[in-house]
C-alpha cells in the first residue's frame, strides 16, 4: 500500500480531472478526491457566478477513486455557507491520509478540514488558485 491522499476540493472541475487521473495512475500513491458538491458532474447546473448554466463536454468522474460528501448547505455552491460538509473530519481521521490538499480557504468545509488535520497531525497542502486581495 501506498502513501495516502486525500483531496478535497468543491466540486468536479473539468480541468482538475486530468490531474486527479494522473495522480491516480502513481501507484506509490492512494489517492481519493472528496467532492463538498455535486456541481454538474451528472447533469447541468446553473452557475451563479457565471451567470449561465454549465455543461461539462467530458466525463469529470472517471479514472480516480472520489467521494461525494453529504452537503448539508441549504444552497450548494461555490461560497462559503455553500460547502458543510461535516463528514469530512470522519474521512480525515478515519483514513489516516500522509497528506492532504485542499483546494482553496473559502468554505466552512476546508476550515473543518484545516483543524481536524491539524488536531491529527495530517500536513496540509493549500492550493489557492486567487490571492486574498483579490478575494476581498
Amino acid at each position: 500500500m501506498g502513501k495516502k491522499i486525500i483531496i478535497l476540493t468543491s466540486h468536479p472541475i473539468q480541468y482538475q480531472t486530468p490531474l486527479f487521473r494522473e495522480i491516480a495512475k502513481e501507484k506509490k500513491l492512494e489517492l481519493t478526491v472528496c467532492f463538498c458538491w455535486e456541481g454538474g458532474a451528472t447533469k447541468p447546473y446553473f452557475d451563479d457566478q457565471f451567470g449561465r448554466e454549465i455543461k461539462w463536454d467530458l466525463p469529470l468522474l472517471g479514472g480516480y477513486a472520489h467521494k461525494s460528501l453529504k452537503n448539508f448547505s441549504p444552497s450548494p455552491s461555490s461560497e462559503f455557507w455553500g460547502q458543510i460538509n461535516p463528514g469530512v473530519i470522519k474521512e480525515i481521521v478515519r483514513n489516516k491520509p500522509d497528506l492532504l490538499l485542499v483546494y482553496g480557504w473559502n468554505s466552512l468545509t476546508n476550515w473543518l478540514a484545516f483543524v481536524t488535520a491539524f488536531c491529527f497531525g495530517v500536513p496540509v497542502v493549500l492550493h489557492g488558485e486567487n490571492p486574498l486581495n483579490q478575494e476581498l
